[in-house]
Parts: structure tokens; C-alpha cells; sequence
């Protein structure tokens, strides 16, 4: 429901923000055809409006539409890691690495980090 509601109003500030560029693009060519280009550098404040309310609504539907925030804590990215101790002279380490979908890479990578350490 909420994505839904997030892609209508996606839908909607895009159709908003393309309506307030060809809105400008008209402004400015009536200003153009007559010769008054130099004279007013101001947009109508409806159009700049019409932007701003774009604007807000596509934030507010990108926000609706974003898929829901995972937990960033240590635990959580640890629990995503594969954690080995070392014991070397009597102290303990404790190392991590991103998991590997194969085992045997996965050792190979130990044995180097073990090797680099001795």
C-alpha cells in the first residue's frame, strides 16, 4: 500500500516538474517574441511554486517508495562475516572476512592471513 502510494506520487511530481519546465519554456518565449526578455528575469511565482510542491512531493514519494532500512549495528555486520581466532604467543585475535560461496576459498584466504601473521 505504501509503495503504491509512493509510485503515484512519484508519478505525480514528475508530471509536476515536467509541466513547470514547459511552463518556463512558454514564459520565456512570450517574453522572447516580445522583446522583453532583458526587461523581467523573475519566473511567475506560480511556477516557482508549482516547482517547489514538485520537488516535495517527489522527496516524500521516493521516501514511500525506498524499500525498508536494514539495521547497520556491529552485530548485524557480523553476523554477515565469517570470524576466525588466532591464538599466536599468547594472545588471541580475532579476524573477520566477507563470506566466500566457497569453502576452499575461504581457507585459502585463513592460510594467507595466518602466514602474513607469523
Amino acid at each position: 500500500m505504501v509503495r503504491t502510494l509512493g509510485r503515484s506520487l512519484l508519478t505525480v511530481a514528475v508530471l509536476a516538474l515536467l509541466h513547470a519546465a514547459f511552463s518556463t519554456y512558454e514564459y520565456l518565449s512570450q517574453l522572447k517574441a516580445l522583446d522583453k526578455l532583458t526587461v523581467s528575469r523573475h519566473l511567475p511565482s506560480n511556477i516557482v511554486i508549482e516547482l517547489y510542491v514538485a520537488l516535495l512531493t517527489f522527496i516524500l514519494g521516493a521516501t514511500l517508495n525506498s524499500p525498508p532500512l536494514r539495521g547497520i549495528t556491529w552485530a548485524s555486520e557480523m553476523s554477515t562475516r565469517c570470524t576466525v581466532k588466532l591464538h599466536c604467543n599468547g594472545i588471541t585475535l580475532k579476524l573477520a572476512a566477507p563470506p566466500y560461496p566457497n569453502p576452499s576459498e575461504q581457507s585459502t584466504r585463513w592460510t594467507r592471513v595466518w602466514n602474513s601473521l607469523l
